[in-house]
């Protein structure tokens, strides 16, 4: 990051301390403004790295069961799919499983690696300013305390702390990785190497969303407002990349058409909102975040910010929004360093706060780049005030060091503050719930708070909320039919889980506990029905392969449920549920062509070692397999002390079922299940309903 240009002494410093004349001066204040800002970071958010998962985390990154395996990753990419972001959390995942600790270190890799770019970009900016000006502006000390604020501002916490928001911070790095390049372009000998780097950084970004349509025209109007004297000499000596730029972009839109008219979430398909009620919305949020960018309290994870439909909501807002871009555009003529911050702030924004509707019309991490504009602007104001209202020199340095002290310390106590919330879910979804109290989704993430944390009336009640607030929110009906379900009640529960795949056919946690009720009710060959429902959608998960086979085994299919188990252990050997029933039937089966002595007795001797003798069940599963391969002293021996331990238990089915087959293992007959019996002692285990 060292530079060519000379530094100032002008009353705003580079924590060097100096404004350095000579080469190596400006490289000494240019590396220990990286450390400073390096620094910051790592102290702002020191307190980011145990941050849990949270909102869409766990559909992308706890929920996705293709994430640990490469060909599903690889298979999933493709342009309109935000791959570089698909590539990294399979990464993360390769290298720490689901501690959090790696996602959010790389988060913040690439948070500071953006702010670094930033750093360059202002400097090298100021210095081309520098050279067609009288009076001299210190390049880097202005650059560090720009880039620091950005930093180091609450409002990017969204972006870095909330995981898979990576999207806005790593398209955010390649973009200001483009616009870096761009300038440097401009002052290489060879040109052409920056701009591939410039091409190939605005390509890597369309992998990473959307926003970076707005790079190449970013970059153009940064290249004709600070780089080239006329447009004549723009496309002459950077044309070809210029074209490239946009051809990228391009390609993006074209990828994207199919999406932007299918998507129900985003684009001209989504069903939440139009594209009318969308436009006229954005101005009363755009005036949000620039409020927040000067008073970032309080802030809000998910606001649900309900669509614009009275006058006084749309056309204030509405006019305060077209005055700021009509005077950006009229600053292009007359101060075009001004007009370009305020454009290129609407520019950013363009994809995200303009026509095209999302889903939900206001999130704080869509300010991650536009709010490196405001600040820009907000120092160069203040720098530019005290300059004219301190004539001494010394006076200015020092008001200029205490005033980024002054502002670093509070915004950075602010982040640091922000952070304790991500770390506390119960505190972060009680704040979204005071700013948005109308949020169905809010009280639904709290509900799932107060569930993990082992509160279930709480999370019922929130569950019951959210309901209140909108009756058809799928997982709110699927996670209060899981409580029900628990507490046994049965007709409730079928009613909540027969709402929530009817709203979300593909809600694999409803279709689970569902099969889970069906089996409680004895109805099998439905169960069985809905876990081969929940199997095509999670192909991986081994507990459902074992809860299919039960419930095929229960509905006369014995064939077909050691197929389940054989799959179920396959995919996790440490699945005891699954190894006791597979040893059960292939001790008991009347079926001839499916039973297994050996195999059984195999199967239930890992089992017993693993529990020793203090279950009932492996024990009576043990006893059927010695039963099968003719081992009737050992049958009755096991058999007896499962029942001593029935007995001890109090559990006067137990003890029934096993007195009964140790009397046949007495005789020297082995016992044979038509299905109609379980082994004692078996229970049910299904996946938790997920956060």
């Amino acid at each position: 990051m060292s530079g060519d240009v000379s530094e100032p002494d002008s009353g705003c410093v580079s924590p060097a301390g100096v404004g350095a004349d000579s080469a190596d001066g400006a490289a000494s204040a240019v590396w220990l403004s990286a450390a400073g800002l390096a620094v910051a970071a790592l102290l702002a958010y020191a307190g980011s790295f145990t941050v849990p998962f949270v909102l869409d985390d766990f559909r992308w990154i706890v929920e996705n069961p293709g994430l640990g395996d490469w060909a599903s990753v690889a298979a999933s990419l493709s342009l309109d799919n935000r791959p570089l972001v698909m590539l990294s959390l399979g990464l993360n995942y390769a290298l720490g499983g689901l501690d959090v600790r790696g996602y959010h270190a790389f988060n913040l890799a690439v948070h500071l690696a953006a702010g670094l770019l930033l750093f360059g970009v202002v400097r090298r900016l100021l210095g081309r300013v520098n050279r067609d000006s009288d009076r001299a502006l210190p390049a880097t000390g202005l650059a560090f305390a720009i880039a620091l604020m950005w930093l180091i501002h609450p409002l990017q916490t969204q972006s870095v702390t909330y995981v898979i928001q990576r999207c806005e911070s790593l398209m955010g790095m390649f973009f200001l990785l483009c616009l870096y390049a761009v300038v440097r372009s401009s002052d290489a000998r060879r040109a052409w190497p920056w701009q591939l780097v410039a091409v190939a950084a605005c390509v890597l970004g369309m992998g990473c969303k959307e926003v970076m349509l707005a790079a190449p025209v970013a970059a153009l109007l940064l290249d004709r407002v600070f780089l080239a004297s006329c447009w004549g000499e723009l496309f002459r000596r950077r044309g070809v990349m210029h074209a490239l730029l946009f051809a990228a972009a391009s390609a993006l839109l074209l990828a994207m058409t199919s999406k932007m008219s299918g998507d129900v979430s985003a684009g001209f398909g989504c069903v939440a909102v139009t594209p009318v009620e969308y436009l006229r919305t954005q101005p009363a949020v755009i005036l949000h975040y620039l409020r927040l960018a000067f008073w970032p309290r309080p802030l809000c994870l998910d606001y649900a910010w309900p669509p614009a439909d009275s006058p006084r909501e749309i056309y204030p807002a509405a006019v305060a929004v077209i005055a700021m871009l009509a005077a950006s555009v009229a600053a292009l003529r007359r101060a075009p360093r001004l007009g370009f911050l305020g454009l290129v702030f609407f520019v950013v924004l363009a994809p995200s706060s303009s026509v095209v509707p999302i889903a939900d019309l206001a999130f704080e991490h869509r300010m991650y780049l536009p709010l490196a504009p405001v600040v820009t602007l907000a120092v160069l104001a203040l720098y530019g005030l005290g300059r004219a209202c301190l004539r001494d020199r010394h006076a200015r340095r020092l008001a200029g060091i205490g005033g980024i002290v002054v502002a670093a310390s509070v915004l950075a106590t602010l982040t640091w503050e922000r952070n304790a919330d991500y770390r506390d879910p119960v505190r972060l979804w009680s704040k979204v719930l005071a700013v948005a109290p109308h949020n169905p989704r809010a009280h639904f993430s709290l509900g799932q708070v107060h569930r993990i944390q082992g509160d279930v009336d709480a999370a019922r009640r929130c569950y019951e909320q959210c309901l209140r607030l909108d009756a058809d929110y799928a997982r709110a009906h699927g996670a209060l039919g899981h409580i029900l379900l628990t507490e046994g009640s049965l007709k409730a529960a079928a009613e909540h889980l027969r709402r929530a795949i009817e709203l979300k056919p593909d809600y694999l946690h409803a279709l689970v506990n569902y099969g889970n009720l069906l089996v409680r009710q004895n109805q099998f060959a439905e169960a069985a029905v809905s876990y081969r429902r929940a199997r095509k959608l999670a192909p991986t998960n081994a507990v459902i392969h074992q809860n299919l086979g039960t419930a095929l085994l229960k509905s006369g299919r014995p064939q077909a449920a050691v197929s389940a188990y054989r799959r179920a252990l396959q995919l996790d050997p440490t699945l005891v549920g699954a190894k006791a029933q597979l040893a059960w039937v292939l001790a008991t089966t009347p079926d001839d062509r499916l039973r297994n002595g050996a195999e059984a007795v195999r199967l239930a001797e890992e089992i017993r070692s693993q529990f020793g003798g203090n279950h009932v069940r492996p024990l009576d599963v043990l006893a059927a397999a010695y039963a099968e391969v003719g081992r009737f002293d050992d049958a009755c021996r096991v058999a007896s002390e499962g029942l001593d331990l029935a007995a001890s238990n109090g559990s006067t089915g137990d003890q029934e079922a096993v007195r009964a087959r140790l009397l046949l293992y007495r005789r020297g007959q082995p016992y044979r299940d038509d299905g109609g019996s379980a082994v004692a002692g078996t229970a049910f285990k299904s996946p938790e309903e997920g956060s």
